[in-house]
């Protein structure tokens, strides 16, 4: 395949040159309230990733469907062996992810994905021992209450699933196994609003499930999502535009700073850069390996930070730039009274579709703080993608 340089933002980006399959890519992308393949690694701390919750859920490569991580939830019959993230508030929730069963659970369970409200309306899909199958349940704060039963369940085998919940004026959901529509399902509801997107149990259920490319969706409209795969690009490059950008040691950002941000599990605290002199006009710019796949459904920007130990707020920005199209991950207070290493992440929109060309030349800039008292600090940084997998 040819390949060209192009230069983007003073980087030097060695770009694929277009394809037939690349015209064939989206124009209107698919802009998720969560997208994650779990390539980072490590648990979330975040209102905007997945958050663990309880000993059994991790992070771990042996729960792997595509890439190198998935997430595995070890349910022994304690309550709250999860993760949850549901960054808003929305009427209605679209969720696809694929799921593996180790082996079929020995009773029933309650439930092995769930979406709720704040009134603790909820929709769940379990598993039926005695039919070896899932089963979507509905249940509103009002009373209504309704079960479905899906198709049979192959354990050791991963299945995709989609799921529509909506609670408005009546609450309903619909749900997709392997791409098949099963039996919807529609109880008397008053309008409310979504709180969490559960994987995993907040029940007493005992089981093993991996889970792996997840989205979750704000859109109605966008169920079915369909199979698909997330992959993650990483840093393989670095400049600045200015020496206010420095090393964890002190130096200056340089050609070779972006692998003090590339450690997977993105945990380390260890190496990173940070600003160290006020200046809203300077950043580090980070480029990212390219990708061979044609064109891409939907991309995320993804990144770590952690904090000096103090209550004084300071300010930064992160944002992943497609050309002159800038998307910012996250802007603000980037410190917290604790040293904990946080994530953040957020959908990153294309200047008009998510072409291999435009995938690898995406880049990020970090920076741009006013107030450095305490040093805004970046501990790594990623993009995840997700392509469309008949």
């Amino acid at each position: 395949m040819s390949r060209r340089i192009a230069a983007i933002g003073g980087v030097l980006v060695a770009l694929a040159a277009p394809s037939a399959a690349a015209a064939a890519c989206p124009t209107t992308p698919l802009a998720p309230a969560a997208l994650t393949g779990f390539e980072h690694g490590r648990a979330g701390y975040s209102a905007t990733n997945l958050i663990p919750s309880g000993t059994g859920a991790s992070v771990t490569p042996a729960a792997a469907r595509n890439g190198a991580y998935g997430l595995r939830v070890n349910a022994t019959g304690a309550a709250g062996n999860e993760w949850f993230m549901w960054p808003t508030a929305p009427r209605a929730g679209v969720a696809r992810f694929a799921m593996k069963l180790d082996a079929a659970p020995a009773a029933d369970v309650a439930e092995l994905f769930r979406m709720d409200t704040y009134s603790k309306s909820a929709v769940r899909i379990g598993f039926d021992s005695s039919s070896q199958s899932l089963r979507l349940t509905l249940n509103s704060a009002a009373g209504g209450s309704a079960a479905v039963t899906g198709p049979a369940l192959a354990t050791g085998a991963w299945h995709i699933v989609d799921v529509r919940y909506d609670v408005g004026a009546g609450h309903s959901a619909d749900w997709s196994v392997d791409g098949v529509a099963q039996p919807s399902a529609a109880v008397a509801g008053g309008l409310e609003s979504l709180h969490y997107a559960r994987f995993g149990t907040i029940t007493s259920d005992t089981f093993t499930a991996h889970y792996d490319d997840v989205l979750l969706s704000h859109a109605a409209a966008d169920y079915p999502v369909g199979d698909g795969r997330v992959g993650v690009l990483r840093p393989n490059g670095s400049t600045a535009s200015s020496s206010a950008l420095r090393d964890d040691d002190g130096s200056t950002v340089d050609a070779g700073s972006w692998a003090r941000l590339d450690e997977i599990p993105a945990t380390s605290t260890v190496d990173f850069l940070q600003q160290t002199a006020a200046s809203a006009s300077s950043y580090a710019q980070i480029a990212f390996e390219d990708t061979a796949e044609p064109c891409a459904r939907a991309v995320r920007g993804y990144f770590t930070t952690h904090s000096q130990a103090t209550n004084n707020a300071n300010n930064a920005k992160l944002s992943v730039f497609d050309g002159a199209r800038e998307s910012v991950i996250r802007s603000g207070d980037w410190a917290a009274n604790n040293a904990y290493s946080r994530d953040y992440s957020a959908t990153v929109a294309p200047q008009a579709e998510w072409s291999q060309p435009a995938l690898n030349g995406l880049v990020a800039r970090f920076g741009y703080s006013t107030d450095v008292k305490p040093l805004p600090i970046l501990d790594g940084v990623l993009i995840e993608y997700e392509v469309a997998q008949p």
